[in-house]
C-alpha cells in the first residue's frame, strides 16, 4: 500500500486552515513498513482476518467467557525539551480518565451516537490503571519523565524508545502498555505498534499536546483525549474502519459492523455522511450503508475528537480477542503492574479504606471502616518516593478523616495507610 491514503486524507482538509497540517495517526504507514520487511510479522498477520472473523461470530458469552473487566496497567513515558513539553501529572490522569470512559461505553456524548448506530455501541469493559509496580516491583507513579535535547521527533524515530539514545525504553509489553508522549514532528498527533511488533518498540506514540483533556496545552479540536483512545485501537488489534486503501472502498478492516467506507473523515461532519461506497462491498463483503451513511463517529476513524463516541460491538470483540488464551495480549490478564508494590502489605479484606475528591484541591477526605481500635498512619509521598507529610490518628469502627494537602503541589502522590491490620496504598492527584 503506497502512501497515498495521506494525501487522500490531507486533501479534504484543504478548506480547513486550522486542521489543514493535521495527520492523525501513522500506525498504518508502521504496519506497512513491518510487513514489508518483517517475515514473522508478515506470518502473524497472513490470516488475521479469519481470526478477527472468528471472533466476532463467536456468541456474547463465549466473547467474554472468563475474561471479566480487563485491566491494563499503564507506563507513561514523558520526553520533552521545553517546559511545556513536561505535562502535568493531572493532564496525564486526564487521559486515563478518557480511556476509561471510552473502553467501557461510559463516554459522555455516547448520546450523539446516531439511532441507526445505536445498536452497534460496544462496551469494551476494558480498565485502565497507572502502574504502581515498577517492573522490579518497586512503587512507581507509572510516570517516567525526561529531559531530551531533541526538540521534535519524526515518525518512527528509535531514539524515542531507547534509553542508551536519550529516550526511555518500554517496560516489559506483558504487563504494561507502554505510552510515549513527546513533540512529535510537523503534523503527527500519534502511531502505535498492533500486536506483533517487537517487543523493545510495543506501544504508542502520542503527540504531548493531543494527550489528555481539560488541562494543559491542548489543540483545537484533539484536546478530548481521543487521540490516545484511537491510538490504543490500534494497539488491540483494530485497523482503520476505511480501510486504508486510497479512497478505493476496497480495503478491509475486517469489522463486520462498521459500514464500508471510502476515505477518512476529518471535521465534525453532520450525520449522516453518504459517501461513494454506499452500495459497494469491501474484502469481507461487509456493503455500505446507504440511509445511516458511514460511521464517522468511529474512535478508529479521524473525525474530531468531539465527533468520536463509539466502538461497535464487533471492534469489542476483536480487542477482546486478543487476551484470549494464547492471543498476542493475553499476558497483560496476569500483570502485578498495579499491584501494592513491595513493601507495602496489602490490608485484610475487612478493612475498607477510600479517599476522595481524587484530583483534590487542598483537602483529601479518608474514608475508612475498621472492626477493631485501630491507630492509623496517613503519609503522603511524592513520585520519587521522598515523605511529604504524616499524621497518626486513633479511630474505629467508619470514620472519615481529612488530611490537608493545601502545601503540596500540583501533581501526583501516592497515600499510603498504615493500619494494625495492614497497609494499603492508593494514588491521589493535587490540581491548583
Amino acid at each position: 500500500m503506497k502512501k497515498l491514503f495521506y494525501f487522500a486524507c490531507f486533501l479534504l482538509l484543504s478548506f480547513s486552515i486550522s486542521q489543514a497540517q493535521i495527520i492523525r495517526c501513522a500506525t498504518y504507514e508502521l504496519h506497512k513498513q513491518r510487513m514489508e520487511n518483517d517475515a514473522q510479522y508478515r506470518a502473524y498477520y497472513a490470516n488475521i482476518g479469519q481470526q478477527m472473523h472468528a471472533w466476532q461470530t463467536q456468541s456474547a458469552q463465549e466473547r467474554t467467557s472468563g475474561l471479566g473487566t480487563i485491566v491494563i496497567p499503564v507506563v507513561v513515558h514523558v520526553l520533552w525539551n521545553t517546559a511545556e513539553q513536561n505535562i502535568s501529572d493531572a493532564q496525564i490522569l486526564s487521559e486515563i480518565t478518557v480511556l476509561n470512559e471510552d473502553y467501557s461505553g461510559n463516554n459522555g456524548n455516547r448520546t450523539q451516537v446516531p439511532t441507526g448506530f445505536q445498536s452497534r455501541f460496544g462496551n469494551g469493559n476494558i480498565n485502565f490503571c497507572m502502574a504502581t509496580r515498577t517492573p522490579a516491583g518497586d512503587w512507581t507513579t507509572g510516570i517516567e519523565r525526561k529531559q531530551t535535547s531533541t526538540t521534535s521527533y519524526n515518525y518512527g524515530d528509535p531514539t524515542i524508545k531507547d534509553a542508551n539514545s536519550g529516550g526511555l525504553n518500554a517496560w516489559d509489553r506483558s504487563k504494561y502498555l507502554n505510552i510515549w508522549v513527546v513533540n512529535l514532528s510537523c503534523c503527527l498527533l500519534g502511531y502505535t505498534e498492533m500486536p506483533g511488533g517487537p517487543a523493545n518498540t510495543d506501544g504508542t506514540v502520542i503527540l504531548y499536546s493531543a494527550f489528555g483533556r481539560g488541562t494543559g496545552p491542548l489543540i483545537a479540536h484533539y484536546n478530548l483525549g481521543r487521540t490516545a483512545t484511537h491510538e490504543i485501537g490500534h494497539w488491540l488489534g483494530l485497523f482503520h474502519v476505511w480501510g486504508d486503501d486510497g479512497c478505493a472502498c476496497s480495503g478491509p478492516d475486517y469489522i463486520d459492523d462498521t459500514p464500508n467506507q471510502a476515505c477518512c473523515t476529518y471535521g465534525s461532519p453532520a450525520f449522516p455522511v453518504i459517501d461513494g461506497c454506499a452500495h459497494f462491498k469491501d474484502d469481507d463483503s461487509i456493503p455500505g450503508d446507504p440511509v445511516n451513511g458511514i460511521m464517522f463517529m468511529n474512535y478508529l476513524d479521524y473525525s474530531d475528537d468531539a465527533s468520536m463516541s463509539m466502538f461497535t460491538v464487533d471492534q469489542v470483540a476483536v480487542m477482546r480477542g486478543y487476551f484470549n488464551a494464547g492471543q498476542f495480549r493475553a499476558s497483560i490478564l496476569t500483570s502485578n503492574g498495579c499491584a501494592t508494590p513491595n513493601g507495602i502489605a496489602e490490608i485484610n479484606a475487612a478493612t475498607y479504606i477510600d479517599l476522595y475528591p481524587n484530583p483534590a484541591n487542598n483537602i483529601v477526605n479518608i474514608n475508612f471502616r475498621l472492626p477493631t481500635a485501630t491507630v492509623l498512619t496517613v503519609t503522603a509521598f511524592d513520585m520519587l518516593g521522598k515523605k511529604l507529610m504524616t499524621s497518626e490518628v486513633h479511630k474505629t469502627g467508619e470514620q472519615n478523616i481529612n488530611l490537608d494537602v493545601s502545601s503540596l503541589q500540583a501533581g501526583l502522590y501516592m497515600l499510603v495507610v498504615n493500619t494494625d491490620q495492614g497497609n494499603i496504598a492508593k494514588h491521589f492527584a493535587i490540581t491548583r
